[in-house]
């Protein structure tokens, strides 16, 4: 599954955009395991790893995004992400 999402999202940060020719960019599971019960279930398993639960992160929005969001999906993480990444940078200036 983590091939399907890096091919997904082109092995691009979602929120950022980074890219590394010599690493692959992490697959962040949205909900986390701790969301899904007994793992052993088929069905449990099966949700924690559906493409929906998970986006292609960097290093760093990785461990900066680490259990934020968990109710959304790829596309409503990005979005929460970069609002926050805008609003961090409009506050720098």
């Amino acid at each position: 599954q983590k091939q399907k999402v890096r091919q997904r999202d082109n092995d691009k940060c979602r929120v950022c955009g980074f890219s590394h020719e010599n690493r692959k960019n992490d697959v962040h599971h949205i909900k986390p395991k701790s969301k899904f019960g007994d793992l052993s279930k088929p069905e449990n398993y099966e949700a924690l790893n559906d493409t929906n639960n998970m986006i292609t992160l960097c290093y760093h929005c990785h461990k900066q995004y680490e259990g934020r969001f968990q109710n959304t999906d790829p596309d409503g993480f990005e979005r929460l992400a970069k609002g926050l990444e805008n609003n961090n940078r409009r506050k720098a200036l």
